[in-house]
């Protein structure tokens, strides 16, 4: 990718997030800055058709979840887990964090944090996920976090299928993902045009 490829990246990001973001995210980026985790920045097509490439999640969203939700008794689930940044940002923040993930060349990347590999677009791997969870013993809440690329559409069944069975839920977005069909059962916390936190209504 040419420099200039870099640079309009940066603008898309500037004008879809807002520009007073686009710099807190450059800040946080170099403030978190880690030369071994340099992986972190090599771009990948996504999953499933689009146009997107994949950018991983930022730290400045991260330190904005962090800021705006008690982590310490939850169960943090990131739905395309890549290379695991959010989750080696989040795990002692956290009381379990669990990655799903598609890519298995990303197992490198793994040692000790709990990865379920497979497809989100397969419900087999959905109920790995609950089967996963339901083995605590306090049913503690979980949180279930998305970034792109995934589809409303998926994003609403993942979310319908795990609240069937367990209704203590978070939901967290980076980006301009909507769940209006989802309306009625939860309700926004906190959002910037970054990032949105959603907290089940009961």
């Amino acid at each position: 990718m040419s420099k200039y490829s870099y640079l309009r990246s940066l603008l898309n990001l500037g004008s879809k997030y807002g520009y007073i973001n686009l710099i807190f995210i450059i800040i946080f980026e170099i403030m978190n800055f880690d030369f071994k985790k340099i992986y972190d920045y090599k771009f990948k097509k996504p999953l499933n058709s689009g146009s997107e490439s994949y950018i991983p999640s930022f730290y400045y969203a991260l330190y904005l979840l962090k800021k705006n939700i008690a982590l310490s008794d939850k169960i943090f689930v990131d739905f395309g887990c890549g290379r695991g940044r959010v989750l080696r940002y989040l795990k002692k923040d956290c009381k379990r964090v669990i990655g799903i993930e598609y890519d298995t060349d990303f197992k490198i990347h793994y040692s000790e944090t709990e990865v379920i590999w497979g497809n989100c677009y397969d419900d087999k791997v959905i109920n790995n996920l609950l089967s996963h969870i339901k083995n605590e013993d306090d049913n503690p809440p979980i949180i279930l976090f998305f970034y792109h690329p995934f589809e409303n559409k998926r994003i609403e069944e993942i979310i319908k299928k795990i609240h069937a069975k367990l209704s203590n839920i978070n939901l967290i977005f980076i980006g301009d993902i909507n769940i209006k069909n989802l309306e009625n059962d939860f309700k926004i916390e906190f959002q910037n045009k970054l990032l949105k936190i959603f907290k089940n209504c009961k």
